[in-house]
């Protein structure tokens, strides 16, 4: 594992990490070992490896050892997180005593807004930001909170390996389960309706060596990533909120509070103007509403009955995997009538088919993309990507309503984080130059002087 660089301060705690690691990956390997011993039959025999010596054991026996090895790895994974725990309160006092102050808020532009973590988290290490408990201001037509799919955990704890993993849609949710935040405003739009308009208590945590969130809201439960809560390993409470900005403008005293302490302003100028770059995918098969027909698994469950959620949150969570592997096999070259049969739904599977025998008659192959296809169809759900190009007049109204919100905080923010989203087309290209400058004169006439120059970081990205 490399250095786990924000925590140099405190040695100890890598090595706390990697105790973790080695415990989590014991567990698994004993739990694995119950799970074959309790398929055996009585009749069959045991041998335990003692050494270079064979020792037979009863199954019962056996079975008894593991049980007492996983109560004891449970006891070390429970005793070492405690350890972690009590650093990270030595960690957020050291950092919170020791806060520094910048002479001017420092202002980065992105174009991809999961980059926007490097700026932050070089604040968390300079001590700028506290270490834990920061409060993080989302505007955008997007919540971000999607789980980082495919990413082990412990990813959260090497900046580099993070940095790589994440993406536009799952950017927040790595440093909410590393501690470095636990209360999220998502700041959105009348047309972005993923997440309805209220306070919620989540917790997020580890299951499988994997992010999973413990909630029930619909945005988690569609997209398979609920976890039920006494599985979660390491787990973190947070704090969402989300606003509807046109409608709430009137903050609470709660919510105005929190600004005199250090917080992020993160900034999508999506928030403006957004598009659902996916619509016209393959446009003369149609491919976007069928896609619909293939991935969207109808909601079934009752949010009373948590069997319900966890039932329907693994049967969303296998179909996406399967689709998944369809798509790479089709990237990879492998032919339709050799295709995997879905294990549950054979509609699907014949929908899926009929939409490939089309894109493949309609488009030359250099034209198909399967992984594109694939993440347009992770898009589909009953709530649809919000697509609401705004006009001139709509953007500047808007702009004014944002400086009238920045008026009103007790305190300037720490550090400014703003993402284009641009080339992917989530922001109108036509107009996100119009935005941009028309929010960085807001921040300029509201800040004054405390307001750093902006550093255009897709400038770089762009010339490599």
């Amino acid at each position: 594992m490399k250095t786990l660089i924000l925590n140099s301060a405190f040695p100890e705690y890598e090595k706390l990490i990697q105790q973790r690691q080695l415990l989590d990956g014991q567990l698994n390997e004993n739990k694995n070992v119950l799970d074959e011993l309790n398929l055996l039959k009585e009749s069959n025999q045991v041998f335990k490896l003692f050494g270079p010596i064979l020792i037979k054991q009863t199954l019962e026996e056996s079975k008894q050892n593991v049980t007492k090895r996983v109560d004891y790895i449970n006891k070390e994974l429970n005793r070492c997180q405690d350890q972690i725990s009590a650093l990270d309160k030595k960690q957020d006092q050291h950092h919170t005593s020791t806060l520094r102050v910048f002479e001017k808020i420092p202002i980065y532009i992105y174009e991809n807004h999961n980059e926007v973590l490097e700026p932050i988290y070089d604040c968390l290490k300079s001590r700028h930001l506290p270490f834990t408990g920061n409060f993080l201001i989302h505007f955008d037509s997007h919540p971000d909170l999607c789980r980082p799919e495919n990413m082990p955990a412990c990813f959260v704890f090497d900046r580099i390996l993070l940095l790589d993993a994440v993406n536009i849609e799952s950017w927040i949710l790595p440093p909410i389960y590393g501690g470095h935040v636990d209360h999220v405003v998502w700041m959105k739009p009348s047309w972005a309706g993923q997440i309805p308009n209220g306070s919620y208590d989540l917790e997020v945590g580890e299951w499988n060596k994997e992010i999973y969130v413990h909630s029930n809201l619909d945005y988690y439960i569609s997209e398979g990533s609920y976890c039920q809560l006494e599985e979660l390993k390491n787990r973190k409470k947070w704090k969402l909120e989300s606003i509807d900005f046109k409608n709430e403008l009137k903050l609470n005293e709660d919510f105005l509070n929190k600004t005199e302490l250090p917080y992020i302003l993160d900034i999508d100028l999506d928030f403006f103007s957004t598009k659902n770059p996916f619509l016209n995918i393959y446009s003369r098969i149609d491919a976007y509403n069928r896609l619909k027909q293939i991935y969207i698994i109808p909601k079934s469950y009752n949010k009373d009955e948590e069997t319900s959620i966890i039932s329907y949150s693994m049967q969303r969570r296998t179909h996406l995997k399967y689709l998944e592997s369809i798509f790479k096999d089709l990237e990879n070259g492998k032919e339709i009538d050799k295709l995997e049969p879905h294990p549950t739904d054979p509609n699907c599977f014949e929908h899926l088919k009929q939409l490939i025998t089309d894109l493949q008659r309609h488009y030359e192959k250099e034209e198909i993309d399967y992984e594109i296809i694939h993440n347009a169809g992770c898009t589909c759900d009953t709530i649809d990507l919000p697509d609401h190009e705004s006009t001139k007049e709509e953007i500047t109204s808007m702009i004014l309503d944002f400086k009238t919100f920045l008026k009103a905080l007790k305190g300037p923010p720490t550090i400014i984080t703003i993402s284009r989203s641009a080339l992917d087309d989530y922001c109108p290209p036509n107009v996100v130059d119009f935005i941009q400058e028309s929010v960085l004169d807001v921040l300029h006439s509201v800040f004054h002087e405390k307001l750093d120059e902006a550093e255009f970081r897709y400038f770089e990205l762009e010339s490599d």
